[in-house]
């Protein structure tokens, strides 16, 4: 993964994982699956990223809650 890919998704990740882990821990009652999913989306994103490149509209980016 190309350093610039690398630092977009770990601020993204500081950003927005604890939101999203409260949202999905609401909707799946379980705090474990919940910290399971932010993890699956890291990791769909480290798997995209690096042969799409980050980029605006992307759903790594655009899936992330924005308050």
């Amino acid at each position: 993964m190309a350093d610039a890919s690398h630092d977009q998704l770990a601020s993204v990740v500081r950003q927005h994982a604890g939101q999203l882990a409260a949202a999905l821990m609401r909707v799946t009652g379980d705090f474990a699956t919940a910290k399971d999913l932010v993890q699956d989306a890291v990791l769909a994103a480290l798997q995209h990223w690096p042969a799409g490149g980050s980029r605006t509209g992307c759903p790594a980016t655009t899936s992330w809650p924005h308050g």
